[in-house]
């Protein structure tokens, strides 16, 4: 398996997540990557799945920390949406494993706002977990 499997695996739970669904997420508004070159409108709560970073871990190299972040972005009227999928995703993430590698574990100062066009709100939620070379 490999991170964008990883990252594949993320997107297919938060899209089929109810919870998430019910706040007004959409499979079509959700990004298996860090941004998208579609138009942003007024009330699109979006969702992008995406790699942060990957470096080795432990003394002889075995294993590999990945990363991976999920912003979730919001109109400012919409902003208690964005902080409730936040929390589900924690939910749904952390202290899990995924296609069997090591638990995820929520990477500080996560779940936090970040920055964004004017108008409106985005949270960022980034999870670290091993896995073996």
């Amino acid at each position: 398996m490999t991170i964008y499997d990883d990252i594949q695996t993320v997107f297919d739970i938060i899209t089929t997540d109810s919870v998430i669904l019910s706040l007004g997420f959409t499979p079509e508004k959700t990004y298996a990557a860090m941004t998208t070159d579609e138009l942003i409108l007024s009330d699109n709560l979006q969702m992008f799945i995406y790699h942060e970073q990957t470096r080795e871990i432990y003394k002889n190299n075995s294993a590999i920390e990945q990363q991976i972040q999920i912003d979730i972005s919001a109109p400012i009227s919409k902003s208690g949406r964005a902080m409730k999928a936040a929390d589900r995703i924690v939910e749904l993430f952390n202290e899990k494993r995924i296609n069997n590698n090591f638990s995820m574990s929520l990477s500080p100062p996560s779940p936090c706002a970040s920055d964004c066009i004017s108008g409106f709100y985005t949270m960022s939620v980034r999870f670290s977990y091993a896995t073996m070379k």
